[in-house]
């Protein structure tokens, strides 16, 4: 196996971990979003708890578990910063490989698709960056495998906490259901 053949390698396995990560991501998205038109009746549960210091705090700490893992998995979604910016020393790579920011977009060209719109590259220079030698090239694929860690590993790290939270949120919703079934307020 060359050196390229493994980083080539190593870049595909890390680019399919993301695609798993996202799939997991949106799993949990589905519970966390499950609850959202009984609301209503979760609160009315939480209510019958009892004095009204016992209520608000439980009420807080469960919608603040809930939108704090509903955040938590929705920024493991969305894209992140560019993540050379978390390399350093990249000056002998270009970014031939991914080619991060070759069009600038605006807000109006998520509703939009504007003819406007041109590569900041021209066809000759990107062409020239390419790596002509096996070192080069080695570079460019380490530099996008450095990228997508990255990537992954925030990625990795955001659901960890989205789904503790989640796990946690889960256990208090039960508690509560469990202790209003004992008082008789549960629905």
């Amino acid at each position: 196996m060359t050196q390229e053949d493994f980083v080539k390698g190593a870049l595909e396995d890390c680019q399919q971990t993301i695609r798993a990560l996202d799939v997991k991501c949106g799993a949990v998205l589905v519970v966390l979003l499950a609850p959202l038109p009984f609301m209503a009746s979760i609160l009315k549960t939480i209510e019958g708890l009892g004095s009204p210091y016992i209520w608000i705090s439980t009420a807080l700490a469960f919608g603040g578990l809930w939108a704090f893992a509903i955040v938590t998995m929705l920024r493991a979604l969305a894209p992140l910063d560019n993540p050379a910016n978390h390399i350093p020393n990249t000056s002998s790579a270009t970014g031939a490989y991914y080619r991060s920011g070759m069009y600038t977009m605006s807000f109006g060209d998520a509703l939009f698709n504007r003819p406007v719109i041109k590569s900041t590259l021209h066809l000759t220079d990107a062409v020239a960056q390419l790596p002509s030698h096996g070192s080069q090239l080695i570079t460019e694929l380490t530099f996008e495998h450095m990228k997508v860690c990255y990537i992954r590993d925030v990625k990795l790290s955001l659901l960890r906490v989205g789904f503790r939270l989640t796990q946690v949120w889960l256990l208090l919703g039960i508690g509560i259901f469990v202790v209003a079934r004992y008082k008789g307020v549960a629905p």
